[in-house]
């Protein structure tokens, strides 16, 4: 679930962040974006195609760590096409993919609205980025062919989600659950002595405790 959020308010944090004169198309995507995907899939360019590419534990020292959290790896393909030259396709989304970098670093999705009360609403908790993103050039003859230039801006994103119980166990709020008056402890070794000549056995007896919870 954290997971799933983290992806959807990076998609509205990208595309907030940008006019539609700047980045045309800003959308999720299913995962590793490749030329043979250029053929397939529609889009207008400029355009920035966001996945998660799956989690790991989170590093020591990092902003959120403890039980459910996780260390989402994202990645945003940047794909431009400027009928102009191969350079100036280049150009483009090289700065496109820098300026999604200084973004993405600049991002406080606890602090900053409408994201921080999307993200509380669902129990989740969502972190800025430790380091910063890292890009990649992925030109190669087929994406030229395909009269595109293709950068991927790659990051790691911490996220903590509530697991909730299953139906057998449903979730009481704690101000709904009973009060407990007092606990009681009875101690079920019988009492009384031994006589004098009873030989010294060396074992300890077993004596054992009765436990009894009073609810009002």
């Amino acid at each position: 679930m954290s997971g799933v959020l983290l992806l959807e308010q990076a998609v509205a944090y990208v595309r907030a962040s940008f006019t539609k004169a700047q980045v045309k198309d800003v959308r999720a995507y299913a995962g590793e974006f490749s030329t043979a995907e250029m053929k397939n899939v529609s889009y207008n360019c400029p355009a920035i195609l966001i996945s998660l590419l799956g989690w790991k534990k989170p590093d020591e020292g990092g902003r959120l760590t403890g039980r459910h959290a996780k260390n989402h790896r994202m990645v945003a393909f940047v794909v431009t096409k400027n009928a102009k030259s191969r350079e100036a396709r280049m150009t483009e989304a090289m700065r496109l993919a820098e300026d999604l970098s200084v973004l993405l670093r600049q991002w406080a999705p606890m602090a900053q609205q409408p994201y921080a009360s999307a993200i509380q609403a669902q129990g989740v908790t969502i972190v800025g980025l430790d380091d910063e993103p890292t890009c990649e050039n992925l030109y190669n003859r087929a994406v030229d062919e395909q009269g595109q230039a293709l950068w991927m801006v790659d990051w790691y994103q911490c996220a903590k989600g509530v697991i909730p119980l299953n139906q057998e166990r449903p979730d009481v709020p704690y101000a709904d659950r009973p009060n407990m008056r007092h606990v009681e402890i009875y101690d079920t070794a019988r009492g009384g002595q031994a006589p004098g000549d009873t030989p010294d056995t060396s074992i300890v007896p077993d004596v054992q405790e009765k436990i009894d919870f009073e609810k009002p």
